[in-house]
C-alpha cells in the first residue's frame, strides 16, 4: 500500500535566511523547534526580508553546541550564543502585527549590517513570542502566517513540468517535504498525523516575489519564474498564485524524516484553471554517428524554424542527470519513451539544443523507430525534462 512519507525536515533558524536540515524536530504549536526565532529588523522595528534584500540568502546558518554559527561570503563567520543576548525589550512588527521582542547581541546587529548594507538589528522572538496570531489566538514567533509549510516532492513535480526554470525546494521554504504521493494531493488534507503531532491543515500558502530569488546571487529571476508559471494553474480568479499548505501544530511532539504521514481528514480540493502548456514541439537539426547503431540525435524547439526569435526558442533547462520525455508516432500509434539527456545543459541555455544518444536495440520499438525515420527536419512532441536523480 503507498504511504506518503515525510522527506525532509527544514528549518529556518532567522527569519529570510537559509535553511537547514534536521532529522528530527521538536514541535509545539509555535511550530518547529528553532524556527524564525530571529529576525533582522530597521531601527523604526520593521521587518527585513529577502523580498527586499535578497543578500540575506547568502546568509547560512548551523546549529552548533554554543548556538548558530553563521556565514556569509565576504564576512567572517559569527557564533550567535543566546546566552550574550542582551535581552533589551524593542518593538517590531511583522506586517500589521506590532509586538515586542528583544535585542541579541551589537556584534550580530554589525555583521547584519554588513549583510544588508545599512544599519540593522537582529532580534529574538522570546521562548514565549508576545506575538499573538489573530485567528489562531496562538503565540507565534517571525513566520508570516501559520507555524509551518509542507509540500510535496510531486507538486514540485507538476511545477517543473511548466515551468522555464528548474525550481527546487529551498525557493518555497517548506518546514516539511512529503514524497510518495501524486502532484497537489496535499491540496485534499485537512489534518494529518505525522510522528507524534496532529497538524491542522489551514489554508493554501500564496506565494510571492521571495520565491524568484536566485540563491546566493543577491538577485531576482529575469523571467519572475515560478511566479509565471504558477500563475497559469494555480491563480484563484480573485487574484494571487498558490503552492504549498500552511499547517497548525495541535499538539506538542517529535516528527522525524521517514515518518508516515497518516491523513485524518479530508477535504474538497481548490480548483485552479491550467492555462499552462507542458508539451511543446522539437525539429531534429542534426544525426551523429558515434559507433555502430548509436548515434546522437540534436534537437531545437521547432518555434526557430518560424521565426528565428532565440527568446520563442528557448527550450526549459535542465540538470545533468535528467531525461527527456517524447512521444513518437510509430506505425499510427503513439509512442512514449524517456532519454536521458547526453548534452550539457549549457547548450539548452546558449544555442537552444537538446541532444539524446540511442543505441538501437534489437525488438525495440523507439530505438529502432529513431534510428530508422527520425531524419534532419523531423519533428516530435516533448515535454520538459525531468527526474529526481541528477547531479545538485
Amino acid at each position: 500500500m503507498k504511504h506518503a512519507i515525510l522527506r525532509e525536515i527544514n528549518i529556518y533558524p532567522i527569519k529570510s535566511t537559509r535553511g537547514m536540515s534536521v532529522s528530527r524536530s521538536w514541535v509545539n504549536k509555535q511550530g518547529l523547534s528553532q524556527d524564525r526565532r530571529l529576525m533582522v529588523a530597521k531601527h523604526d522595528g520593521s521587518m527585513v526580508t529577502a523580498r527586499t534584500y535578497p543578500q540575506l540568502l547568502n546568509v547560512k546558518t548551523l546549529l552548533v553546541a554554543e548556538g548558530l554559527q553563521l556565514t556569509c561570503p565576504g564576512l567572517e563567520p559569527l557564533l550567535l550564543a543566546m546566552n550574550d543576548f542582551s535581552m533589551e525589550v524593542v518593538a517590531t512588527e511583522v506586517w500589521d502585527a506590532q509586538f515586542d521582542a528583544f535585542h541579541t547581541t551589537p556584534k550580530a546587529c554589525d555583521w547584519f549590517s554588513q549583510v544588508i548594507g545599512e544599519p540593522v538589528f537582529l532580534l529574538y522572538a522570546g521562548t514565549q513570542p508576545n506575538r499573538v496570531h489573530p485567528d489562531m489566538q496562538q503565540q507565534v514567533a517571525f513566520v508570516d502566517e501559520y507555524p509551518a509549510l509542507l509540500i510535496s516532492q510531486g507538486s514540485l513535480n507538476a511545477l517543473n513540468n511548466r515551468s522555464q526554470r528548474i525550481n527546487t525546494m529551498e525557493q518555497f521554504r517548506p518546514n516539511l517535504v512529503i514524497e510518495n504521493i501524486e502532484e497537489f494531493e496535499e491540496d485534499g488534507w485537512l489534518q494529518v498525523k505525522i510522528g507524534e503531532v496532529i497538524f491542522e491543515v489551514t489554508k493554501a500558502c500564496e506565494r510571492c516575489i521571495l520565491t524568484t530569488a536566485e540563491i546566493g546571487q543577491s538577485k531576482f529571476h529575469a523571467l519572475a519564474e515560478p511566479l509565471a508559471s504558477l500563475a497559469k494553474f494555480r491563480a484563484k480568479k480573485e487574484g494571487g498564485v498558490f503552492f504549498g499548505q500552511n499547517l497548525k501544530p495541535l499538539n506538542d511532539g517529535v516528527i522525524q524524516v521517514g515518518d508516515v504521514v497518516q491523513v485524518l481528514k479530508t477535504q474538497a480540493k481548490q480548483e485552479y484553471a491550467d492555462n499552462s502548456t507542458i508539451n511543446f514541439t522539437l525539429t531534429c537539426v542534426a544525426r551523429t554517428e558515434i559507433s555502430k547503431d548509436f548515434e546522437t540525435f540534436t534537437f531545437e524547439h521547432s518555434n526557430r524554424d518560424a521565426t528565428n526569435d532565440a527568446k520563442s526558442a528557448a527550450l526549459p533547462s535542465f540538470i545533468p542527470g535528467q531525461y527527456l520525455p517524447l512521444c513518437l508516432q510509430v506505425n499510427g500509434s503513439s509512442v512514449s519513451r524517456c532519454y536521458t539527456l547526453s548534452s550539457s545543459p549549457n547548450a539548452a541555455k546558449g544555442v537552444g539544443q537538446y541532444q539524446i544518444s540511442v543505441k538501437r536495440v534489437t525488438g525495440g520499438v523507439s530505438s529502432n523507430w529513431l534510428h530508422d525515420h527520425c531524419e534532419v527536419g523531423t519533428q516530435l512532441t516533448a515535454q520538459k525534462p525531468r527526474g529526481d536523480f541528477h547531479l545538485n
